[in-house]
């Protein structure tokens, strides 16, 4: 994308710069968003004050060198952006979130952030949620009366007959089997 902006700067009329610049400084404005406030802090009119297109070219190839350095600190498992979009699939887990919903709050686009959720995490964005949402249902059954459909609701599957298909699949056993014999392991402590 870097390169295709480049090429559009090269010989560009003077009234299509200004819509280059600003494609520039909104990738800029994602990188510094998804990274943190301290990293690539630019204004539009220090980007803008570069006339030159290789000096530009190398200004963002320098962004994006900083951008990805600062992706994985060393004390994190996940990137920035696969840290928020966990936090908010664990926030709202139970509702029915679609990708676009999730890569609009996160400010990116969709295959990119699919991309770095496979490579952060070592599985897709919906196994993830498939797991995060059977863990739950899994607590649920071991900690109330809940009947199963009540479950699939509560951990946000709109139709039982599907939650319990999944959950026998994850679990090696249907929700029903899965409490009986959690309340087994209980009973024999």
């Amino acid at each position: 994308m870097l390169d295709t902006a480049m090429e559009m700067v090269i010989g560009a009329r003077p009234a299509y710069l200004w819509d280059i610049y600003e494609f520039c400084f909104e990738a800029l404005c994602s990188m510094r968003d998804a990274a943190g406030p301290s990293v690539l802090d630019v204004s539009f009119d220090e980007l803008s004050s570069i006339k030159q297109a290789e000096s530009l070219r190398a200004f963002l190839l320098e962004a994006i060198s900083l951008f990805v350095s600062n992706e994985a600190p060393a004390d994190k498992k996940h990137s920035v952006l696969v840290e928020k979009g966990i936090a908010l699939l664990e926030e709202k887990y139970n509702s029915n979130l679609s990708l676009d919903e999730i890569c609009e709050y996160l400010s990116v686009s969709k295959n990119y952030f699919s991309y770095l959720f496979k490579r952060d995490t070592d599985i897709s964005l919906w196994a993830y949620l498939t797991d995060l949402r059977i863990g739950k249902a899994k607590i649920l059954l071991e900690t109330t009366d809940m009947k199963s459909y009540e479950v699939a609701y509560k951990v946000g599957y709109e139709n039982p007959s599907y939650f319990t298909k999944l959950f026998k699949k994850h679990a090696g056993v249907t929700p029903n089997e899965y409490r009986t014999e959690a309340a087994g392991r209980r009973d024999s402590i």
